[in-house]
């Protein structure tokens, strides 16, 4: 448990893996031959918690989310994810907007994809993108948003945001 020695919070990558899993037999030369297979679920978290008490963690919830692994992750208590670069979708409204996140997630931006995302063409269409969500939202919706906003190195996209949400 050196993790949370060192660290304030710990991020549980793949977090869907615990509710359910796709298996793969060895040797096989695709994933085609996988099927799910139930994850140790709730009992784990338990134990953990019994064990350790309470910890700080982040669970890594992207990618396919099934009713029951979104019911998994708010019986652990645990945070889920948003990603900041996939909030402004210009196609339709994203499940990673800042007012459409549930009050139990962090905002979140990768290293790597905010370097690739704010350089060359991006930037511009970004900029757009941004510009025309923020005209859409009303304070009211804004002030609906409980989403914490980790934005130490986004700070051209926080600095539009942050004004707009009292609760970030």
């Amino acid at each position: 448990m050196k993790a949370f020695k060192i660290y304030d919070i710990v991020r549980i990558d793949h977090f869907r893996g615990f509710e359910s899993y796709w298996e793969i037999p060895a040797g096989s030369d695709t994933a085609a031959p996988g099927k799910w297979v139930k994850g140790p679920g709730y009992k784990l978290f338990a134990a953990v918690k019994e064990e350790l008490g309470e910890l700080n963690i982040i669970a890594e919830d992207l990618g396919f989310m099934t009713d029951e692994v979104i019911e998994l992750r708010e019986r652990t208590g645990f945070p889920g994810m948003k990603i900041l670069q996939f909030a402004f979708n210009p196609e339709d409204e994203s499940i990673d907007s800042p007012h459409l996140a549930p009050a139990n997630s962090v905002m979140y931006r990768e290293h790597t994809i905010t370097i690739r995302f704010l350089v060359g063409t991006v930037m511009k269409s970004t900029i757009q993108l941004v510009n025309t969500w923020r005209a859409t939202r009303t304070v009211k919706s804004m002030k609906q948003c409980h989403t914490q906003c980790f934005a130490q190195s986004f700070h051209l996209l926080a600095s539009w945001l942050l004004p707009l949400c009292k609760t970030c």
